[in-house]
């Protein structure tokens, strides 16, 4: 009513009647309260619409036509999305109609309402971008079911991954059947080892790979090959006009689970394009058994536009704007802290040496896969660490060796090693940092003031009695005291950010810190 009286302003008189039918009806007999909206002028269009002699959708658009909403849609500003919405709308009320016809239900106004609100519970209520209106729409796979474009470009082509065999999944039975559980499983194996900040799984152990080879992982397999390739299909199905097949050069292990695809697209080694060698390499060709062309576009790191089209072709983007100057760089749109660069500048450092610390002597580093290897295993204890407080030293033991074992670094570190770094570590924070509560492994996102987004993990995080922070990092080299503090220079821009990304939230940062449990240090 508000949208529809152009006279509003302030509190609309609609709204005093309403809120004052709303006491009759408490103090009075329903009865005897009109019901809501009975004088309104503007829904007057709308009581002359019979619901129960159409069906929901036609009712529907019938109550569209009868407000004008499409000629007021461009009135209120936005009137390509409202108008998309609309026609929404409409599709998702004859999707509901479908749904109820496939299981023999009745359909209704008052269902199709109920409906409405189960699909915004369940976030299926999704907006459609305008139709005709020069925009990029990104999405995945997934949610690009159902929609079209003119133009899709395809990405992510050499995308690869094994099935996952450690989430609940049912099989077996014929849901469409008349004893739909009969035959029906299902199945649960759960991932001992734990998972990566990413949801990947924690490596080392073997279990995944024999998983696989299981009769279960071979089955697995190929539902996964399955569905790889509905995705794909519902990938090469959203384009109108035009698809764009992009890749790297003998890139696309996923695209290249169509059997045939290297006989009808040129997706292979460039070397057999028979094209010049220009830095826009082109060359078109007829497409066998359908009425489509496909042209083949080599674009090397140099070029920075395609050449201008013919006359007279379509073009879905055209530039606004000619830029007079190249644009500048543009922040990312998340960072990792752990990727910033240590500034030129060196700052103030304190080196304190841990009473009782594990003091190994100097050892060159290894190389990266198992100086990698330490490193996790090393994080991995030390996350564990506030639920170890009331082991006793047998059971932290094991749990180190569990760490150790899963990394496959036993013969780099032992486990009392790595249990005395841990209790002295543990002792000298009660010393310093009484009645401070510990987060470990505790994920950080803020504000990043240069652009974009920080988000990282930090090892250890505490909360001191007065609301202030300290954070700590774990790093397993094995320098000498002398040199740490240089190497805990290394790390300053990482430490920067960290403390630029909580102060964002608001928070006091006393101090952040490097710590060496190898050697017994902490550099602050």
């Amino acid at each position: 009513l508000h949208l529809l009286d152009p006279r509003s302003s302030g509190t609309p008189e609609w709204l005093e009647q309403r809120l004052t039918d709303v006491k009759r009806r408490r103090e009075e007999s329903a009865q005897e309260v009109p019901p809501p909206f009975a004088n309104a002028e503007h829904l007057e269009a709308l009581r002359g619409i019979d619901r129960r002699a159409h069906s929901p959708s036609v009712a529907l658009a019938l109550a569209v036509e009868a407000l004008h909403l499409t000629e007021l849609a461009p009135e209120w500003g936005g009137a390509a999305q409202r108008l998309q919405n609309l026609d929404t709308l409409a599709e998702m009320a004859h999707k509901y109609e479908e749904e109820q016809r496939r299981i023999r239900a009745g359909v209704t106004v008052t269902g199709l309402i109920a409906w409405f609100d189960s699909q915004a519970r369940l976030k299926e209520d999704k907006i459609h971008p305008p139709r005709g209106v020069d925009a990029v729409t990104i999405s995945t796979y997934h949610k690009a079911k159902g929609l079209e474009w003119p133009l899709v470009v395809l990405t992510e082509l050499d995308s690869s991954h094994d099935p996952d065999l450690w989430s609940p999944i049912v099989t077996g039975g014929d849901p469409g059947g008349l004893d739909p559980l009969s035959g029906r499983t299902l199945r649960y194996w759960p991932w001992p080892f734990g998972r990566g900040w990413y949801g990947g799984l924690t490596s080392g152990s073997g279990l995944n790979t024999a998983a696989l080879e299981s009769s279960e992982g071979v089955e697995a397999r190929r539902r996964e090959y399955n569905e790889t390739l509905r995705l794909l299909y519902v990938g090469f199905t959203r384009a109108q006009d035009g698809l764009v097949v992009a890749h790297r050069p003998g890139k696309y292990q996923w695209l290249g689970k169509l059997g045939d695809i290297d006989t009808l697209l040129p997706t292979a080694d460039p070397e057999n394009w028979d094209v010049d060698s220009a830095d826009l390499k082109m060359v078109a060709r007829p497409l066998e058994g359908c009425d489509a062309t496909s042209v083949l576009c080599h674009i090397d790191g140099g070029v920075q536009q395609a050449p201008a089209p013919t006359p007279g072709s379509e073009r879905w983007l055209e530039p606004s704007v000619t830029l007079s100057e190249p644009l500048r760089d543009v922040a990312p749109r998340f960072s990792n802290p752990s990727d910033e660069a240590s500034p030129a500048e060196r700052s103030e450092s304190t080196v304190i040496e841990i009473p009782g610390g594990l003091r190994l002597p100097p050892k060159a580093e290894p190389d990266e896969a198992n100086r990698l290897a330490v490193g996790n295993a090393v994080h991995a204890y030390f996350a564990a660490l506030p639920s170890l407080r009331d082991l006793d030293t047998e059971n932290n033991r094991a749990v180190a060796e569990r760490c150790l074992n899963i990394h496959g670094v036993t013969s780099h570190l032992g486990a009392a090693e790595l249990v005395q770094a841990g209790q002295a570590l543990a002792l000298w924070l009660d010393a310093t940092y009484p009645g401070a509560r510990r987060l470990t492994e505790a994920p950080i996102t803020a504000p990043r003031v240069s652009g974009g987004q920080w988000r990282g993990i930090a090892d250890l995080i505490l909360e001191l009695p007065n609301g202030s922070l300290v954070l700590i990092d774990h790093k397993s080299s094995r320098s000498s005291k002398e040199r740490c503090a240089d190497k805990a220079h290394q790390y300053a821009g990482q430490l920067a950010a960290y403390r630029e990304a909580l102060e964002e939230q608001g928070r006091i940062v006393a101090m952040t810190a490097i710590h060496f449990p190898l050697v017994g240090l902490i550099v602050g």
